[in-house]
């Protein structure tokens, strides 16, 4: 008899910020932002938010509304992510992203060593992509191709892996993913566009996700005028611990 999986639910800590007719949540992986009714992001916070009075009177919380992505995150990913639970918001929120006026950072752990030269910051993977997503043999897809840019940083280094920081300057889908995997470092874990063999290693770490961090999001929120950023600066202790754990076998090795 199969068990079911446990249903997933907000702690305190996963409330990033919000204001009348949004909040930012952070989504733990291998959660639906929506289309999962009962599991997703969506229905997860909103059965958070009816149970906390204050919270949903701050919110203007409807629960004939419910809540509302105004953009998306892959499933395998975690991180911040806007919802919207007013009509007003949504539409505040969404009119943002289509103007590209929403800056977003990730942090990704990829495999092997990416390096930029000693008096660069930033680097740029600028490989054009198909609307569609590709695959592990053609991770720039099929079919007509438009410029891409990823800003990306390196951030730490261990015998095996590096942390970057990355920000999408445009908007591909798995646009980190597919062009790390261009550059000869899959993200770890990604089972798209990393190697069977790969994921077999890390499984048997216990390590069963996709090493991609929504960290923070930037934007005017809804009936303000001022930009604010929105998110957590610290990484998820899984990828916190599969760093150390590389450091200290290099260690060992060493």
């Amino acid at each position: 008899m199969t068990t079911a999986p446990p249903t997933p639910a907000l702690h305190p800590d996963d409330l990033l910020g919000w204001g009348r007719g949004w909040v930012a949540v952070s989504k733990p992986p291998g959660v639906s932002v929506h289309n999962d009714p009962g599991r997703d992001l969506c229905s997860i916070t909103a059965r958070y938010v009816a149970h906390r009075g204050s919270l949903a009177r701050s919110l203007g919380y409807d629960p004939g509304f419910g809540f509302h992505p105004p953009h998306r995150l892959d499933k395998e990913t975690s991180g911040v992510v806007l919802l919207a639970c007013s009509a007003t918001a949504l539409q505040w929120i969404s009119r943002q992203f289509m103007e590209k006026r929403v800056a977003k950072r990730y942090t990704a752990l990829v495999h092997g060593r990416l390096a930029l030269p000693p008096d660069v910051q930033w680097g740029d993977w600028t490989w054009p992509l198909s609307k569609a997503a590709g695959g592990r043999k053609h991770p720039s897809g099929k079919g007509e191709k438009v410029p891409c840019r990823t800003r990306y940083g390196i951030l730490r280094h261990t015998s095996r892996y590096t942390l970057i920081e990355c920000e999408p300057v445009t908007g591909r889908k798995h646009q980190i993913r597919r062009h790390a995997r261009m550059a000869g470092h899959a993200v770890v874990g990604d089972a798209r566009y990393g190697t069977p063999q790969s994921i077999r290693h890390l499984k048997s770490m216990a390590f069963n996700r996709l090493a991609l961090h929504a960290l923070t999001i930037t934007l005017v929120p809804p009936g303000t005028d001022r930009p604010v950023t929105l998110g957590s600066r610290r990484l998820p202790g899984d990828i916190i611990r599969m760093l150390d754990a590389d450091a200290d076998i290099a260690r060992i090795i060493g």
